[in-house]
């Protein structure tokens, strides 16, 4: 075993493996949301599961584990998605009269490439600002609206007031919706 490697501390795998299960839906509709197959769906979600039990020790945060494992389920869906997409693009080519069948795997009638790009655009700006917060602010706002948490257990969790966990979710939301990020000051009362 190499030197510098850590062995994961067992309640980190423990606790990976309870959210796995626990929002195993919420996981699988993310999958199926960009695979638009169940049985696809079913694979990027037990790669994603594999993915993150090899990478749990570079979490650094252990309240945003379900918001990293659902990036590891996003990003292997997405990954998958390009995969099919090149092979069907050769058969494509080679046969003109099959692109109607390889778009209609593709999309649906409610959602064009135009508006699930948008939608994926979308999700990755606010992904990214997601990470600009301070660091209290986006523990509660990823706690809250990915994990699904009332503003009660993120008070005990934490150790905050509910008005100041509204406050950083307001807050949070301004700042993910485009708005001003904090500044320098407002970062230390919040972290």
């Amino acid at each position: 075993m190499d030197q510098h490697h850590t062995p994961c501390p067992t309640g980190r795998i423990v606790a990976l493996t309870e959210l796995f299960l626990n929002r195993r839906s919420l996981l699988k509709g993310i999958a199926h949301s960009i695979l638009r197959n169940e049985a696809d769906a079913e694979d990027a979600l037990q790669e994603a599961y594999y993915k993150a039990m090899n990478r749990i020790e570079q979490l650094a945060d252990e309240h945003a584990l379900l918001g990293w494992l659902c990036m590891i389920v996003r990003n292997h869906s997405l990954q998958m998605l390009r995969s099919r997409r090149v092979r069907q693009a050769g058969s494509i080519d080679t046969e003109p009269e099959m692109r109607f069948a390889v778009e209609s795997l593709t999309t649906t009638e409610d959602e064009s490439p135009e508006h699930i790009c948008i939608e994926r655009e979308m999700f990755q700006r606010t992904m990214a600002r997601l990470d600009l917060l301070p660091a209290n602010m986006k523990a509660t706002v990823t706690m809250h609206y990915l994990s699904e948490m009332s503003l009660s257990e993120i008070a005990e969790r934490q150790g905050h007031t509910i008005p100041a966990l509204k406050s950083y979710l307001y807050r949070g939301r301004k700042i993910l919706r485009g708005g001003p990020l904090p500044s320098p000051r407002e970062e230390t009362v919040c972290a």
